[in-house]
């Protein structure tokens, strides 16, 4: 007969820690493993190492708590729900609490595949400030299925081989998908590059009806004044070679916010030039943008704003060696003012490098969205099959 338990007469629950890192004497040449989310993201499911250590006076000083191995990490703030087992004798950072059974009746690898389902319970008894957070008390109140160790280990048996299975395919698929995004970086490549020394070079600038940065006036974000809903306020995120025409947006400027900026029309390639930089998108849409933004709206008799885009996707790793700064990454204006760009002086040649390179683009986003369909589909298939394997007996 299986029973409801509460994690906390079940498991031994440790929190997590970071020591001083001024303090040196608790990092220089440690050998103690110090588990992060960052590890978690390279590993999964089991955790044999980690990417930073400790010193044994951390220890000893208690700045850390060793948890045993086959102890459960699971993030209680942040990346609520994360799970992952340890393999070794570790400690962890404050972001994730260890979950030691405190018998052999309880499984690790069954506590494990229990803690993958908890998120929406632990989301729920969050005390939502600025970040979710679950406290310790909060923790050990929550309800898992026990069954016999048998069945625990029946299920467990059951998960790894399934599991296995469907996570093989998943890598297949992002791996197929990879390679349909190399397909076309490929193709763009090899067009670029047979034109690049053969076809007359011009600036952007000289391409441009209007050319420049955009406009913010210094004036503080946060003013009220400046939002409303006459006009779109295009920012850096919301513009992502990704996506190549920018449509959504989060806030829209008044008529002071107009005002104090400008307006940039539809066809208008967008260029970041600061924080996350040399992403490109067109404007679908008039709308305003901040000085982060490189705005280029294309003469029409010499180039056109979907050829800029490919164009510029091609050289934007070269961009992005342009780039200063350390704590921010940004790029000159100047850049673009006397940079020369390959622009074939036939409009023929430019539209029929856009209508191959569009067609591409369509195929691509076509196949990736069956790719992405499939993910979503073997995902759920997992948690289904979690759920149907941890149904209680009892309920």
């Amino acid at each position: 007969m299986w029973k409801n338990v509460k994690l906390g007469d079940v498991c031994t629950i440790t929190n997590g820690s970071t020591p001083l890192r001024k303090e040196k004497r608790y990092w220089e040449e440690g050998n103690v493993p110090w588990f992060t989310i960052d590890d978690f993201r390279v590993q999964g499911k089991n955790i044999t190492y980690t990417q930073q250590n400790v010193t044994q006076a951390a220890v000893d000083d208690k700045k850390v708590r060793l948890v045993p191995a086959n102890s459960i990490l699971l993030c209680c703030t942040a990346s609520i729900g994360e799970a992952a087992i340890a393999r070794v004798e570790m400690a962890t950072n404050q972001q994730f609490n260890a979950l030691t059974p405190k018998s052999v009746a309880l499984n690790s690898d069954y506590l494990y595949f229990v803690a993958t389902t908890l998120t929406q319970t632990l989301l729920s008894v969050s005390g939502s400030t600025t970040i979710n957070f679950i406290s310790m008390g909060k923790l050990k109140e929550i309800s898992i299925p026990l069954p016999p160790l048998a069945e625990q280990q029946r299920i467990v048996a059951k998960l790894d081989a399934t599991f296995a299975e469907i996570d093989a395919a998943i890598t297949l698929v992002k791996e197929t998908t990879a390679q349909s995004s190399q397909v076309y970086q490929n193709e763009l490549s090899k067009i670029f590059k047979n034109i690049e020394d053969c076809e007359p070079r011009r600036t952007l600038k000289d391409v441009a009806k209007e050319f420049g940065r955009g406009k913010s006036k210094h004036r503080p974000r946060n003013d009220e004044r400046l939002y409303g809903d006459k006009i779109p306020f295009i920012q850096t995120g919301n513009v992502s070679n990704a996506k190549m025409y920018v449509d959504s947006f989060d806030k829209s400027y008044s008529e002071f916010g107009i005002s104090q900026s400008k307006i940039w029309g539809k066809g208008t390639v967008c260029i970041t030039i600061a924080a996350n930089i040399a992403e490109l998108a067109i404007l679908d849409i008039d709308a305003c943008f901040p000085d982060s933004v490189i705005g280029v709206y294309p003469d029409k008799e010499i180039t056109s704003s979907e050829y800029i885009f490919y164009l510029l996707s091609f050289f934007q790793i070269y961009i992005k060696s342009k780039s200063k700064g350390s704590a921010q990454q940004n790029i000159n204006l100047a850049t673009f003012e006397y940079e020369t760009f390959p622009f074939p002086s036939n409009l023929a040649n430019q539209n029929q490098i856009v209508d191959k390179l569009n067609k591409l683009q369509q195929e691509l986003g076509l196949y990736q969205s069956l790719q992405s369909e499939k993910l979503h589909e073997m995902r759920n298939l997992k948690s289904a099959i979690l759920a149907q394997e941890l149904q209680s007996e009892a309920a």
